[in-house]
């Protein structure tokens, strides 16, 4: 019901996630509905990866070919993928297993032909690791990486102390990121998400960038630029 209604009142973008929305018994009908009874021009489900089968991808390109799968990958081997996934009784030990099932499900999605990025969650514990990831992805066929930026939410906000990011270190990150866009293609597949829209035109045009030169690069606009915001907020956020 909630998207069939969203369909009809105009949203073009349906992301199913969670948690893990594989764990659903009947996430394959949930898909399908949003992939062939609505409107949508993009339907993307976001998972770990861990639980995709061959018998899953196949009803993936059987099914729904306009499907969108976006796995998250925050790192490029078992350590640095472990920084923030770990096993509640293995707190210190590599997910080496794990890793190896995510990677050889990624080639699987490349192979069968499904749209596929990777989602990464850029904190203070994986910041420095996000290039190298980004090399790793490409080598499985993968030409996209999201770079989400942390926000203190579920376990998220438990650990925030550890995870969350000063403004220096973000701003000094985005600003050498865009710049690297600016000057090589071959990193024109790194897209950015954040909380707030702030978080990437203040310390860009902080830095000298325009709003037109942040706009070409991340596609961010500042909500500012509406006369009707700006005599409410002087700063820009999602809502």
């Amino acid at each position: 019901k909630i998207l069939q209604e969203a369909s009809e009142i105009g949203v073009s973008d349906m992301s199913i996630t969670g948690g893990e929305p594989l764990l659903r018994k009947d996430i394959l009908d949930i898909l399908d509905f949003a992939c062939n009874n609505t409107f949508f021009t993009n339907v993307c489900l976001n998972t770990n990866g861990l639980l995709l089968t061959d018998d899953l991808i196949f009803e993936f390109k059987k099914r729904m070919p306009n499907i969108h799968i976006a796995v998250s990958l925050d790192g490029y081997n078992p350590k640095t993928y472990s920084n923030l996934r770990r096993l509640k009784n293995k707190v210190n030990t590599p997910m080496s297993k794990e890793f190896q099932i995510v990677s050889n499900n990624i080639r699987k999605l490349i192979t069968n032909g499904i749209k596929t990025n990777i989602n990464y969650t850029v904190t203070s514990t994986t910041i420095n690791d996000m290039y190298q990831t980004y090399d790793y992805i490409k080598s499985l066929g993968v030409q996209i990486l999201l770079a989400i930026k942390f926000f203190p939410f579920g376990f998220g906000k438990i650990h925030e102390d550890e995870l969350e990011l000063d403004f220096k270190t973000w701003e000094q990150w985005l600003i050498n990121l865009t710049q690297l866009k600016l000057t090589n293609t071959y990193y024109e597949g790194i897209r950015i998400s954040v909380p707030c829209p702030w978080e990437i035109y203040l310390p860009l045009l902080n830095a000298g960038y325009t709003e037109e030169d942040i706009e070409f690069v991340w596609g961010s606009q500042t909500p500012l630029k509406s006369s009707n915001y700006k005599k409410m907020r002087d700063i820009g956020c999602h809502a």
